[in-house]
């Protein structure tokens, strides 16, 4: 082999060993990317479920008043409970 191979077969080596070194931190933000949209979604869908239950939580307060107030089923929201 001659000096010149040496040379480029040498410097191909330390490319390819600089590329895998990038592929290695790609993958690393990648992952960190993944593990944060994750968390993301997780809390979005607790956010979601906290919601959903405040609602009913709203509904049964507003039924409840509703028949306190003897308007029964009769009374619209807002109505004053004047039938």
């Amino acid at each position: 082999m001659s000096p010149v191979q040496v040379e480029t077969r040498n410097y191909t080596g330390i490319q390819l060993i600089d590329r895998n070194d990038e592929l290695c931190i790609l993958y690393e933000k990648s992952n960190i990317h993944d593990k944060t949209l994750g968390e993301g979604e997780r809390s979005l869908r607790v956010m979601g479920e906290e919601i959903r239950s405040l609602r009913i939580n709203i509904a049964e307060v507003e039924r409840q008043l509703h028949v306190s107030a003897g308007c029964g089923a009769v009374c619209r929201p807002g109505s004053g409970g004047a039938g």
